[in-house]
């Protein structure tokens, strides 16, 4: 009796929950991949992005042209052999007056009209040393005195860096200022706490220069493809890539660099609710409670009913073998009416006059 009350309970419990979770899944699923609506979401998300950078950048260049004394930069280039120390000193006070205008440099640096590091900031490091090849927008800085901006990136160092031009007194360019600012603290400001990557074209492709938000290795699904960013770059304009359950979307940065080898990948959910699918799956596990609270009530069910039955059903094989004086003593709620009508219908059958007085013999009232 027990094993159907739970089976049917249990079949029924099924077919519901199952259904119920097909039906939620279904209707999630078609709420949240909407391909046009994600898709937009990740070009909002990667313009957005590139514009914020690149006004952070053009900032900093406005600042290294018009708050920096330039002529002070100027003495260090003329002080013959002892220009380094000079320059050093000087980039070094540069960097420490600049976060009162807002800006946090993460290093300094004088180059000459040669591309070459003259001093840069708190250190003796990179003296000497050509950065037009990590800058090539330095070079044309350096020709026509424009301002720019660029990626400069190596073991050690990454920066959004801006450098503006230094001029002699007949207007001639002897040399440049360059700024570089964290790439971290560039991509936190843009990213808003989306998962950025800023890629940089080199000679051996195409890599992660910065990232925000991003998990290990997780790089990779936008450095990875290198068709894609190099679309981005060349037609100056947002693609789109798909990669597992993410939508990679790649913004030029047309401002920055030569304007073809910089682009900025927001990494996006290809769903608008990324957990939205999980929540189906709380279905099924209401479903696997209620088929445990199913067998246990057919279980406290079954030995409810059970007892009083199996004493009913001993009982009457007794009085069907011939033992007249069999009466029925149950106390239930539900089956102990059952038992005083049975002993009602044996006493008249068997002729015997029922006892109607209680314990201490008085007549019971009807």
């Amino acid at each position: 009796m027990r094993s159907r009350i739970i089976g049917v309970n249990v079949l029924i419990v099924l077919i519901v929950g199952f259904l119920s979770f097909a039906l939620v899944r279904a209707s999630l699923e078609k709420m949240t991949t909407r391909s046009d609506e994600v898709r937009r979401a990740a070009r909002h998300q990667a313009e957005a992005i590139a514009s914020s950078l690149e006004v952070s950048a053009f900032r900093v260049e406005r600042i290294l042209e018009t708050k920096v004394d330039h002529s002070e930069f100027r003495q260090a280039l003329d002080a013959a052999g002892g220009a380094a120390e000079v320059a050093t000193r000087k980039a070094t006070e540069l960097k420490n007056r600049a976060k009162g205008w807002g800006v946090t440099f993460g290093n300094v640096a004088l180059v000459g009209a040669d591309g070459k590091i003259i001093g840069r900031d708190s250190s003796n490091r990179d003296r000497g040393n050509d950065i037009l090849g990590k800058l090539p927008a330095l070079r044309e800085t350096l020709k026509d005195g424009a301002a720019r901006s660029g990626v400069w990136a190596d073991e050690s160092t990454q920066v959004l860096a801006s450098f503006a031009a230094i001029r002699d007194d007949d207007g001639k360019i002897v040399g440049a200022i360059v700024g570089g600012v964290p790439m971290t603290d560039f991509l936190g400001r843009a990213a808003s706490g989306g998962r950025v990557v800023l890629s940089a074209r080199e000679a051996a492709g195409w890599r992660a220069v910065g990232q925000v938000g991003v998990g290990s290795g997780e790089e990779g699904l936008v450095t990875g493809k290198s068709d894609l960013l190099a679309k981005a770059a060349q037609e100056a304009s947002v693609q789109f890539a798909e990669e597992g359950s993410s939508i990679v979307a790649a913004a030029p940065l047309p401002d920055l660099g030569d304007g073809k080898s910089i682009v900025v990948s927001a990494i996006a959910a290809s769903s608008l609710l990324p957990a939205a699918q999980d929540a189906a799956n709380s279905i099924l596990g209401v479903m696997g409670l209620g088929i445990l609270l199913v067998v246990a009530g057919g279980l406290w069910l079954g030995m409810f009913l059970d007892t009083p039955i199996e004493v009913i059903e001993h009982g009457l094989l007794e009085i069907a073998n011939g033992n007249t004086d069999m009466r029925f003593d149950i106390d239930h709620p539900d089956l102990g009416g059952v038992a005083n009508n049975l002993n009602t219908l044996l006493n008249k059958l068997m002729n015997v006059e029922e006892d109607n007085t209680d314990d201490q013999g008085r007549p019971l009232r009807g």
